[in-house]
């Protein structure tokens, strides 16, 4: 299969892509004096901030479900899943041209640059699930049975977001304004997608929108496991593979056949 290929190609590049990781992980806290335990405080914060503001200002409820605490943890576990995507597909938008002089050393492989910003991401929202499953743990009760779920499902985070990933960014070469697309379009979708408010609030007529919606997919199923305990509906899996793999492969082939004009643009 083509995309098994294509991992293992990027497999084959493994100590690029985690010197790479180790770069962007550097840069985005140089010169901070609590470095990368800000990977630990910021989703602390944002649990402990949710918390306060639905469950004790708003006093929040999430429809019949018991315990007004709920809320935070359901809006948490959401932007959990919706965070890291979001910052994969913005930060790739603007990959090539922010890399200019390495793009244009032809021999150096660019999509390692992609990939580490994924894996950035990816390692970034572990950290965040580890917290919620914590708060899990403490405010529900139970720790969730099919956590390791999640291994798989943030693996196809990865290649849905990769495969946006390397569409926007090889629009950004050739059509500078993508970048600000991308900003509406991230924004746009964020409120289509059931993060602030459960499924059961949509009108019927316009429930068609969340099976257009792969991210409600991806969302859903985090709270499937992380919140209720349960395995994710087989249906949302299915769905969610499939259109991982091919926007994946629709994304590389167009960043693949367009590589060699983007050092005329740059």
């Amino acid at each position: 299969m083509k995309i098994l290929s294509k991992i293992r190609h990027a497999y084959s590049q493994r100590n690029l892509i985690r010197q790479l990781v180790v770069r962007e992980v550097k840069g985005r806290y140089a010169g901070s004096s609590i470095g990368i335990y800000w990977s630990v405080i910021n989703p602390l914060i944002m649990l402990a901030v949710y918390t306060y503001v639905f469950s004790v200002i708003l006093r929040v409820r999430l429809g019949d479900e018991p315990g007004i605490t709920n809320f935070a943890l359901y809006l948490f576990c959401g932007f959990l899943a919706w965070n890291g995507f979001q910052e994969m597909v913005q930060r790739s938008t603007t990959v090539v041209l922010d890399n200019a002089l390495l793009i244009k050393n032809l021999s150096f492989p660019s999509k390692a640059l992609l990939v580490s910003i994924g894996i950035n991401s990816i390692i970034n929202e572990m950290i965040g699930i580890g917290i919620l499953t914590v708060a899990v743990k403490i405010i529900l009760g139970f720790f969730p049975k099919y956590i390791w779920f999640l291994i798989p499902l943030l693996f196809l985070e990865l290649l849905f977001g990769l495969g946006l990933g390397f569409i926007f960014s090889t629009l950004h070469v050739f059509f500078r304004d993508t970048a600000q697309f991308v900003g509406v379009l991230m924004l746009i979708w964020m409120f289509g997608t059931p993060l602030f408010y459960p499924e059961s609030m949509i009108p019927a007529q316009f429930k068609f929108l969340l099976d257009l919606n792969p991210m409600a997919y991806l969302v859903r199923m985090f709270r499937e496991i992380c919140l209720r305990n349960q395995f994710p509906l087989l249906n949302d899996v299915i769905l969610f593979f499939i259109i991982s793999i091919i926007v994946f492969m629709v994304g590389y082939s167009i960043y693949t056949k367009r590589f060699y004009r983007f050092i005329d643009q740059l």
